[in-house]
């Protein structure tokens, strides 16, 4: 295990990957190694010994591609500290209401 933090995100228009930017920035700032990448790119997490996870939510939920990589590794992320963020609306939408996505 390195001292490295890993700062993941999920993202449809590169909100949350600007914040995770910001977070792996402020990490690096204090003196943390952070490695800041896509979940999609994200391998093994041995080599991190924590991990902040980010996502948007649309309509009150995270993307699916993030529940995946939650799951895909639930073991290693029990075995070190795990911050999560969400970025979007904090409220369902209201029923009929949609969202434009590109």
């Amino acid at each position: 295990m390195s001292d490295e933090v890993l700062v993941a995100y999920a993202t449809r228009h590169a909100s949350t990957r600007g914040i995770a930017a910001e977070i792996a920035e402020v990490l690096r700032a204090a003196g943390v190694k952070a490695r800041l990448e896509s979940i999609e790119e994200v391998g093994d997490l041995r080599a991190y010994r924590a991990a902040v996870i980010g996502c948007s939510v649309f309509g009150g939920e995270w993307m699916p591609g993030a529940h995946a990589f939650l799951a895909a590794h639930e073991r290693q992320l029990e075995e070190m500290p795990v911050w999560l963020f969400a970025s979007g609306p904090s409220e369902p939408l209201p029923e009929g209401a949609t969202v434009e996505v590109s």
